[in-house]
């Protein structure tokens, strides 16, 4: 050529006004993190602006949190302390007691302030679950997969906009997990104390995030490093129950006696369950009920997916095992409905060809022991599927890391088309129907409470 363009254009494209600046900003991987991440804030923030109220949160947290102003430790402790202490920093700073500004005035009880700490958290989770992923795979475009998945994630953003402890003790759980994982692969000891210190504040957040200990242990056993680590596996469990304690003021006085009040209460609250409505369809209720009588805080929705809690004692009988699945079908996209089952069959592929890799592991473990111990409760609300819905969008990351590029950029317009507008659309549509327990109305609601109901019908609700 008689003129080289090329230097004309590098110049253009790094001139901080140039036409190319804007385009080359989104092709770095931190940038485009950057946005899902920011997207899936903005998301649960604008949901968090909800006037429609739980009963966990102006029945229970929300009290309990500014008792703690006044230094009352006692109240509540049926559940860990430690993301309540970080709702009463909130309300501190954003509630009606609050130094900067009233966030959320029209929400009573400082309701804002304990949402705020879930849309932050909820949010940051979706960047732990990248950092996971690349780590285990060194590859920004697979890792930015389950990134997405879980920053539109509709149980994600459910249970992340309201003010309850999950979000924060699944946040704690997947950052003990990145951690220990950077550990095992490097060495390092500060990701080791890091780890420990997560999984202490995790359990201190919520008792079942204990199950993240089993995913530990298994990545130990996949690396065959447990005999190895036994020493150093004592002393990560010293570190998160010196944790446990230090964040939970009322263990300080008598520790052992309120732990063991503490762990009966919230045992006893377990073992009771929740019921679900029966005769007709227990899967659809024409209006939101608290055991018969309409509910004091959540407001009513012509379509229910959520029916535990609302059911008349006299005509309810436990939910049954795969409550978990319908929960699941419920909440998750067509995309999640498609690509998952992908996953699960190329996990299952790998373990009978014995090709084994980090990131097969890491989605085996942290999607298996969730939904293992789900079944096995008996309280199966959605808030307890957030720690199986977050882990289970490294599926998308399993069924998408073998493709040729070709499908990948397929994949991506799909993950865009199906996933990420179905639930802008379906946020888009609910309105008034959104509540904390999340999205009661969606084109999928009837026909899998009606299919779910038929298989109650056909005898499959024994345990």
């Amino acid at each position: 050529m008689l003129f080289d363009l090329e230097p004309l254009r590098t110049r253009v494209s790094s001139h901080p006004n140039g036409p190319y600046s804007f385009a080359l900003a989104l092709t770095r991987p931190g940038v485009q993190v950057s946005i899902v991440v920011g997207l899936g804030f903005l998301l649960r923030f604008i949901l968090a602006t909800s006037p429609a109220v739980d009963v966990d949160e102006a029945g229970a947290y929300a009290p309990t949190a500014i008792s703690y102003l006044s230094g009352n430790w006692l109240t509540n402790y049926v559940q860990p302390t430690f993301v309540k202490l970080l709702f009463t920093a909130s309300i501190v700073m954003f509630g009606e007691h609050g130094r900067i500004v009233w966030l959320f005035p029209w929400l009573s009880y400082s309701i804002g302030a304990l949402r705020l700490v879930s849309v932050v958290l909820g949010s940051a989770t979706c960047l732990v679950v990248y950092c996971l992923v690349k780590e285990a795979t060194g590859r920004h475009i697979v890792a930015i997969i389950p990134c997405i998945l879980l920053a539109f994630d509709p149980i994600s953003i459910a249970e992340s906009s309201y003010g309850i402890l999950d979000p924060g003790m699944t946040f704690l759980c997947m950052a003990s997990i990145l951690f220990f994982y950077r550990y095992m692969k490097g060495g390092k000891a500060v990701n080791f104390y890091a780890s420990a210190v997560a999984f202490g504040l995790s359990v201190a957040s919520k008792y079942y995030a204990f199950i993240g200990i089993f995913v530990l242990i298994g990545i130990l056993l996949s690396k065959r490093k447990l005999r190895a680590e036994w020493k150093s596996m004592a002393v990560f469990l010293w570190i998160a129950v010196i944790v446990f304690f230090a964040v939970q003021p009322p263990l300080w006085s008598s520790p052992l006696v309120n732990l063991s009040r503490s762990w009966v209460t919230n045992n006893y609250h377990l073992r009771g369950g929740h019921p679900v409505k029966v005769p007709g369809n227990p899967f659809l209720i024409p209006i939101t009920q608290w055991h018969g009588k309409p509910g004091t805080y959540v407001g009513s929705n012509p379509l229910a997916s959520k029916p535990d809690l609302y059911a008349d004692p006299s005509q309810a009988v436990q939910s049954p095992w795969w409550y978990m699945v319908y929960i699941l079908a419920m909440y998750n996209t067509p995309f999640q409905m498609l690509v998952y089952p992908l996953g699960i069959c190329r996990i299952m592929r790998s373990i009978l060809r014995r090709r084994m890799t980090d990131l097969i592991v890491m989605a085996a473990l942290s999607v298996s022991i969730p939904a293992i111990f789900f079944a096995l409760m008996i309280v199966r609300l959605p808030q307890y599927t957030i720690l199986l819905s977050t882990s289970s969008v490294v599926l998308g990351a399993i069924a998408f890391v073998d493709l040729k590029k070709n499908y990948q950029k397929f994949l991506l317009v799909l993950l865009g088309v199906l996933h990420v507008g179905w639930t802008l659309c379906v946020l888009s549509a609910s309105g008034g129907h959104f509540t904390g327990w999340g999205f009661y109305l969606t084109p999928l609601t009837p026909m899998i409470a009606n299919l779910f109901n038929l298989l109650w019908r056909l005898g499959f609700s024994l345990r």
